[in-house]
């Protein structure tokens, strides 16, 4: 049984956003380190996010990165090591400035505004900025945890289309649904720079990755594609089967939780032969018994990239290990 993935408890903020930040920030050798904030600084910002901030307050932030919780305990962070990167983290969805002042800055590199409850008009605001190309240097856009549903997701496809900056959109658990995942897939068409794309626990079901296939056939920019926990089943898999064979491009594919079972197994396996770019397949919580532990088996034999097949949390016993081991 899928189930959605957990969210952090309201109210309290963890260090895996910086964490994750700084991990990608060793990985870009253009990231500076940050000046910090001054105490007398941070006073003084603190105090204007209780009373709403203007314009002229965001913009003494310079090139720093930083972190506003909704938390009122929370003082604002700054990030280190991380500039041009703001994070929002459970602030008032209606609050639309800061989402304003982040939609029309130049310099912002990676905004994150999880569980904000976005309403369409602050997803709207950022659609703008994104297909005018108006964020000239954001790389990285993190919308997860926001009620977005089919129609925020099919406005950020529609920027998709004309993007030549952003490199990676996480959408986890914002309702995008079937129709929502449709319109993403056909986006893909027409971008060839997005690199990373997360729709894990979205509801999206078999049709949704329907589109995913041909929209790929045409994409070589995707390297990691994320639908774990979707319920897309033996269908589904179908689909992905059918997504290996004719894209070149994605190297690592995340489609855990999905109940793909024996059948889905064996059509993914016998897709594997056929591509010549995947290395690292992640099958996790599936589902599949011993006959579908052969049939990828098979396939990795005559598989000519793949390195890694995690199948944590399956129904594979003894003749199955086996069959993977030999």
């Amino acid at each position: 049984m899928n189930t959605p993935s957990s969210r952090p408890p309201r109210n309290s903020v963890s260090s895996r956003a910086n964490e994750r930040l700084c991990k990608r920030a060793k990985q870009d050798p253009t990231v500076g380190v940050l000046r910090r904030l001054t105490e007398d600084e941070v006073a003084n910002l603190q105090a204007r996010l209780r009373n709403k901030l203007s314009e002229d307050d965001l913009e003494t932030l310079g090139e720093g990165g930083l972190i506003v919780s909704g938390n009122t305990n929370e003082s604002p962070r700054q990030i280190e090591g991380v500039p041009h990167t703001l994070v929002l983290k459970r602030c008032a969805a209606d609050d639309g400035l800061l989402l304003t002042w982040a939609a029309s800055n130049q310099k912002l590199r990676t905004v994150m505004l999880e569980d904000n409850l976005l309403s369409f008009d602050c997803v709207t605001e950022i659609v703008k900025a994104l297909a005018s190309n108006r964020l000239g240097a954001l790389q990285a856009l993190c919308i997860r945890w926001n009620p977005i549903k089919a129609e925020g997701a099919a406005a950020i496809a529609t920027a998709l289309r004309t993007n030549t900056t952003l490199r990676s959109l996480d959408l986890v658990s914002s309702e995008v649904g079937t129709f929502g995942a449709m319109a993403l897939g056909h986006s893909l068409k027409h971008n060839q720079y997005l690199t990373a794309l997360d729709l894990d626990s979205n509801a999206i079901g078999p049709c949704g990755v329907q589109a995913l296939p041909a929209a790929l056939s045409q994409n070589q920019s995707l390297l990691t594609l994320r639908l774990n926990r979707n319920g897309l089943g033996p269908t589904g898999a179908e689909h992905v089967a059918e997504l290996l064979r004719v894209n070149g491009s994605v190297t690592a594919l995340h489609v855990c939780g999905n109940s793909f079972k024996e059948g889905g197994a064996s059509a993914l396996a016998a897709a594997l032969p056929l591509n010549c770019a995947l290395t690292a397949l992640h099958l996790a919580d599936n589902d599949i018994a011993d006959d579908g532990a052969a049939a990828l088996a098979h396939g990795i034999s005559a598989s000519a990239a793949l390195g890694t097949l995690a199948l944590a949390r399956n129904k594979i016993g003894p003749s199955g290990a086996t069959a993977l081991a030999s």
